[in-house]
């Protein structure tokens, strides 16, 4: 399992936090994702022989939300 954080400017309400959570909570091969409106990162876990990272971050921007790796 690997484990990403991405910086996502644009999360500012809780919505956008359930937004972030229930888009990628359909993406099979993530395990976990724990997204946080303070300092508006989102951290995932994932399986990296089902998806990678680049994948995880064109699914959040699919979702509306512009990331950068951190």
């Amino acid at each position: 399992m690997e484990n990403v954080t991405f910086a996502a400017p644009t999360i500012d309400c809780e919505a956008c936090v359930k937004n972030i959570e229930r888009s990628l909570g359909q993406v099979s091969g993530i395990q976990e994702v724990h997204v946080d409106l303070i300092t508006k990162r989102a951290s995932v876990s994932f399986d990296s022989t089902q998806l990678n990272a680049a994948a995880i971050q064109e699914r959040l921007e699919a979702a509306g939300f512009p990331v950068e790796y951190r």
